[in-house]
């Protein structure tokens, strides 16, 4: 399945563009834009495959809200990463998505877009803009944001597509600074991002969880328990994490956690933000209650609060009815 849409929003955005000056004579505005363009093979009649293009633009999005985050954190801007309202324009021309930023307070020219724009040309080309050295540290930093990068090119397929990170402003004057991320650099980004999670940190913290114990090859044969390795999928996710226990476990055991909801304390280990092993110290089966359950197990409610019947004792004390 393939889109192509064409979405205009700028009509309504034109008097929201304007530039003003702070007390300090800094130019200042309440938006910002960043554009980003797609050629080649893969893109032939200005169209993208429909999942790719979900994934680019949710990759964006976080992109732009975890840059918006960390500038708000060095004091950079006021935004929160909630506030700011996010637009995107598809343009006719060529496959090219034009992201529009709104902020509830003012902020530096192009201070957003410049923040993006020199992350992607680190991971491209190895050269820091040292206004963005916290920012970029900390958007490496993070798996999500990492995953989101890679997406972002994910739809170049073919060696001669390329995508362009255009740095302009919103009323699309200046768009001459651009960052063309053919072939070579897409493998600089690719290179960049396997070379940071190969080289994070192996830290351990215990923690108690809730999840399943599974079978990492999915095998369901109680045969050949003893012959698979374990792995334990956290509630809320579903990635398995290899799991052992801190003691022998005999194979009975195993049988009756099996596929079951269990509460765990564990040693878990991370390197960076993933976590990759779990030594698991305890553990108790906990299994989720449906409605009926819960409500036969429920203690009986009274209809009346202490405090009526306080007052019909002092009633009936005084001869008086309560009808």
């Amino acid at each position: 399945m393939f889109l192509d849409l064409r979405v205009g929003l700028w009509r309504m955005l034109d008097k929201m563009s304007d530039i003003q000056q702070d007390l300090h004579g800094e130019k200042v505005v309440n938006s910002d834009l960043i554009i980003i363009k797609y050629d080649g093979p893969s893109f032939d009649k200005n169209k993208m495959e429909l999942p790719s293009f979900t994934k680019q633009i949710y990759s964006v999005e976080k992109l732009l809200k975890e840059s918006i985050k960390q500038l708000s954190k060095n004091q950079k801007i006021k935004d929160e990463p909630q506030q700011p309202k996010l637009f995107i324009q598809l343009r006719k021309s060529s496959f090219e998505t034009a992201l529009l930023i709104i902020f509830s307070n003012s902020i530096m020219i192009n201070i957003l877009s410049d923040c993006i724009f020199s992350y992607l040309k680190y991971l491209a080309t190895g050269i820091l803009n040292k206004d963005y050295k916290r920012e970029i540290e900390n958007l490496t930093n993070n798996k999500t944001i990492r995953n989101s990068t890679r997406n972002i090119i994910n739809p170049c397929i073919e060696n001669e597509d390329k995508a362009t990170i255009i740095n302009g402003d919103v009323n699309f004057n200046n768009c001459n600074i651009l960052l063309e991320l053919d072939k070579g650099k897409r493998d600089n980004i690719y290179d960049k991002l396997d070379e940071i999670e190969e080289s994070s940190p192996i830290e351990q913290f215990e923690q108690e969880m809730f999840g399943k114990i599974l079978e990492i090859d999915a095998v369901k044969n109680e045969e050949q328990l003893s012959k698979s390795r374990l792995c334990f999928v956290v509630e809320g996710g579903n990635e398995p994490i290899e799991a052992l226990f801190n003691a022998d476990i005999k194979k009975e055991e195993i049988k009756k956690i099996i596929f079951e909801r269990i509460k765990i304390k564990a040693n878990v280990s991370y390197k960076g933000d993933d976590m990759i092993k779990i030594l698991i110290k305890s553990y108790y089966l906990s299994q989720l209650k449906n409605l009926k359950e819960f409500i036969r197990n429920a203690p009986p409610k009274s209809t009346k609060t202490t405090q009526s019947k306080k007052m019909d004792r002092t009633i009936q004390k005084r001869g008086l009815s309560t009808q």
